[in-house]
């Protein structure tokens, strides 16, 4: 007597479900990044404290995933934050793409795993897009004082995103495996 055992035939459905599944949670921690950064410290008093989350999450993306999965990212994170900021639509999502692609270009013949490689990734990319959103300003003609853009929005962005980012990294590596 023989027993046969049927095994479930897998199918590619499977994986892109999980694939839908990572970037539908990938869109909610943009979306929940989006309030937190643009709401929380205000209602808490501290409207000063503007680390870019967004920013972090999207270097992320640009690192671990394809370009086009990254500069979609970016795209999405950007017109997220023009949306529940009162710039202009379109500006912050074209300067946060511009940012992490060429952070993640630049560094990529650095050793990957490395914590300073991560940190210098989002240096990079917080620069050029506080860079490119002020020069996307200059061709609206709503250019802010270079002092004001430096002192009160490109520096203290670029310090607390800095100190936040390994907490954000590395839930997002845990959220993300491989």
């Amino acid at each position: 007597m023989t027993v046969a055992v049927r095994r479930p035939i897998v199918l590619a459905a499977s994986s892109r479900a999980r694939a839908y599944r990572e970037r539908g949670l990938f869109f909610v921690l943009l979306f929940a990044a989006v309030l937190l950064q643009s709401g929380l410290p205000l209602a808490l008093g501290a409207g000063w404290l503007r680390p870019d989350l967004v920013l972090i999450l999207v270097v992320f993306r640009n690192a671990t995933r394809s370009p086009a999965e990254g500069w979609m990212a970016a795209i999405l994170g950007g017109l997220l934050g023009d949306i529940f900021s009162a710039g202009r639509l379109g500006l912050g999502s074209v300067a946060l793409a511009a940012g992490a692609r060429t952070a993640v270009w630049l560094c990529r013949s650095l050793q990957s795993g490395h914590f300073g490689t991560k940190a210098l990734m989002i240096a990079i990319a917080s620069l050029i897009a506080s860079a490119g959103y002020y020069l996307l300003l200059a061709v609206f003609r709503q250019i802010p004082p270079i002092g004001w853009a430096l002192k009160e929005a490109a520096w203290p962005a670029l310090w607390q995103t800095l100190l936040v980012s390994p907490l954000v990294w590395r839930a997002a590596e845990k959220a993300f495996p491989g």
